[in-house]
């Protein structure tokens, strides 16, 4: 809806698909625990959400020398754990904090405000120019390192929503970010001309692919 309403007024919009390098691994315990505090978390559950993540321990065998070995975690949310989702998402919202405080790159459609679209780590900036993003894109670069994060710059990617062929020279820390011409985010194909034909297609090829994968039974697909 967004990229409809700005194809139609003729107006480029510039998007980043942001990559976080082993994000859930990534979590600071520290800065988590600092969080819950500021966001007034009972100490009676932070104490119990410290004890989980605080003293774990990996065990690597290995199958030839059948031997094993114990490492310390000192890092990242527990895989699994319900709570996990909920803790991931805080730490990033305070990562993305100044960001939405200085309202840079939001963009006004019918009456709504956008600036970014997010699901877990799945990340995507929106600006209406390519010098918005690149200041969106450095701001997030420097809150990240301040959250023990990192962003993925190879795999960062660029899309511009136009009616003319534009191209982006957005760079984080002097990487230039690929620009591509379709993208496939939270499983939608998302093209810079703002078609659907591609991801109904991509669609159609996936359900055929789970569909021809059933076993007959009695001679019959299904």
């Amino acid at each position: 809806m967004i990229m409809k309403n700005m194809y139609r007024v003729n107006k480029p919009m510039y998007i980043a698909f942001i990559d976080l390098e082993k994000a859930f691994d990534n979590v600071n315990w520290e800065i988590l625990f600092d969080i819950m505090k500021t966001i007034n978390i009972d100490i009676k559950d932070r104490r119990i959400i410290h004890k989980l993540n605080l003293n774990k321990k990996v065990v690597i065998t290995d199958k030839r020398s059948k031997s094993w070995e114990e490492a310390n975690i000192e890092k990242g949310v527990r895989q699994g754990c319900n709570l996990s989702p909920t803790l991931f998402n805080q730490y990033i919202e305070n990562t993305l904090k100044q960001l939405r405080e200085d309202e840079i790159g939001v963009i006004k459609i019918n009456g709504m405000l956008v600036q970014m679209l997010r699901f877990a780590d799945d990340i995507a900036f929106i600006a209406e120019s390519e010098e918005v993003l690149g200041n969106m894109l450095t701001k997030m670069n420097d809150s990240c390192k301040e959250y023990k994060m990192k962003i993925n710059k190879s795999k960062t990617k660029i899309s511009i929503c136009s009616k003319q062929e534009l191209l982006s020279n957005i760079t984080i820390e002097n990487e230039k970010l690929e620009t591509v011409q379709c993208f496939t985010y939270l499983g939608s194909k998302i093209t810079h001309d703002e078609r659907s034909e591609m991801d109904i297609k991509s669609k159609i090829a996936q359900a055929k692919q789970e569909f021809y994968k059933k076993k007959p039974i009695n001679g019959k697909c299904c």
